[in-house]
């Protein structure tokens, strides 16, 4: 059985007010529990609706998730499918702007997604705590909101042991790739979270320069 942690922080300048629009959820199907459902958006900065677009496209997309049968989860068009819903949803809410979104199913024994932008996901065998960048192809634009969304596909099978981390890029762009790895085979759980959110702070201390979500999700002891 996974372990899920998870922390979602706003960033920005000192002396002003800060606020989120990123968004994540975890959820597990409606028909099935073992299957669980995650996402991460980032609402683009710069331009009105961001917290609003991120919100609706994580919501959005769980509920088209909710759709389709279990098994057919596995495979890529139902993915092409949740994408689109969550671009059109985001598109036709007059209080959105854009955003990025990462999503993907977590199954005993894989893990399937897609995503656009450049919100992360970062697999980790725990045997040797390589990562494995599942989002690395994935497209910036047009992002989620648009209308014209094109996700990239990512699967993977899942070993016996290991961390997965969901990403916006508040994390990975200020903390850096080198100290997550580094971090994944230092810590665990909590203590994984709070030593990345520290990373990610200006000395240590203060305010976050971006928004800061993270999902770990992690299976280190067999069940």
């Amino acid at each position: 059985m996974a372990d899920i942690f998870t922390v979602s922080e706003a960033g920005g300048r000192p002396g002003i007010k800060l606020s989120n629009e990123d968004f994540y959820l975890v959820q597990p199907h409606p028909d099935d529990p073992e299957l669980i459902f995650c996402a991460v958006a980032d609402g683009q900065g710069g331009r009105a609706g961001g917290a609003c677009a991120s919100e609706v496209a994580c919501t959005a997309a769980f509920a088209a998730f909710g759709t389709f049968a279990p098994w057919r989860l596995a495979w890529e068009r139902p993915w092409n499918q949740i994408l689109q819903a969550a671009d059109l949803a985001v598109k036709q809410e007059p209080q959105a702007g854009m955003t990025t979104l990462a999503m993907l199913c977590l199954r005993p024994q894989q893990l399937i997604g897609i995503s656009v932008g450049d919100s992360a996901v970062s697999l980790y065998n725990t045997a040797d705590l390589q990562p494995d960048r599942l989002t690395a192809k994935q497209r910036a634009n047009p992002p989620i909101g648009s209308g014209q969304a094109v996700g990239e596909l990512f699967r993977s099978s899942l070993p016996t042991v290991y961390r997965l981390l969901l990403m916006t890029d508040g994390v990975w762009k200020y903390t850096g790739w080198d100290p997550i790895d580094k971090a994944v085979q230092g810590f665990q759980g909590d203590a994984l979270l709070a030593h990345l959110q520290q990373e990610a702070r200006p000395y240590g201390r203060g305010p976050f320069k971006d928004d800061f979500t993270l999902v770990l999700i992690e299976r280190d002891k067999l069940s």
